[in-house]
């Protein structure tokens, strides 16, 4: 029975390792456009913040827009970083990235 299970095991490993380019990337392509696709958001939001600061450096808004425009692209860039920081955990675990 023991025996059973060892050859499960390895026949299970030797399939996963055996994987071919296109397995891969069916397997990892989803996740990793996921990936990008946060990256990209987070690049716009980052831009669109710089105008922001911008026109608060140059007094075109109030302290009060300000801190509001402050408070809400923190909390959406910490999420998406969180979001973005996951997917690259999961790509090193399942071997999608190395």
């Amino acid at each position: 029975m023991s025996y059973l299970l060892l050859l499960i095991t390895l026949f299970s490993c030797k399939s996963y390792f055996e994987e071919t380019q296109e397995e891969l990337e069916i397997r990892c392509m989803p996740v990793l456009e996921n990936i990008v696709r946060i990256q990209n958001h987070r690049d716009i939001a980052r831009k669109d913040f710089d105008l922001t600061l911008l026109d608060y450096t140059s007094g075109r808004i109030s302290e009060e827009t300000w801190q509001n425009e402050r408070s809400v692209w923190l909390e959406r860039e910490s999420q998406l970083a969180g979001d973005v920081n996951q997917l690259y955990i999961y790509s090193y675990e399942t071997k999608c990235l190395e």
